[in-house]
């Protein structure tokens, strides 16, 4: 079965004019994300696979399929980073993993509109 990708527990998101500022607890780590990478973040719930955050990030923008490459590059990142896990799907999910609320997309997209690059900074 596919995996699916939820954020990792213990971040403290922070939204900021061009996106999100996060830090992770566990590796004391900051993270500025501009909107489009704070959106994917967002995405990931625990409900989606890697293939269907991509698809709706590409909708959200109307990207085309060339653009693809550089979002699955960017969502990488988010997995690298630790900002981002890969949990099991269905079943195989262990039922004590606690899943974040699906966001609002309407404030996601307007943060995502206004840093539309996709550079995964880190400070």
């Amino acid at each position: 079965m596919a995996e699916h990708l939820r954020q990792a527990p213990d971040l403290r998101i922070h939204t900021v004019e061009s996106g999100y500022v996060v830090r992770n607890v566990a590796t004391n780590a900051v993270h500025q994300l501009n909107g489009t990478a704070a959106l994917m973040l967002e995405l990931c719930t625990g409900d989606a696979t890697a293939d269907q955050i991509v698809a709706d990030v590409q909708q959200t923008f109307a990207l085309s399929a060339r653009q693809l490459p550089g979002i699955r590059q960017a969502l990488e990142a988010l997995i690298n980073t630790g900002l981002v896990l890969r949990v099991p799907s269905g079943r195989e999910r262990d039922s004590r993993q606690s899943v974040t609320p699906k966001p609002t997309r309407t404030a996601a997209k307007a943060r995502a509109s206004r840093g539309r690059g996709r550079r995964l900074g880190r400070s």
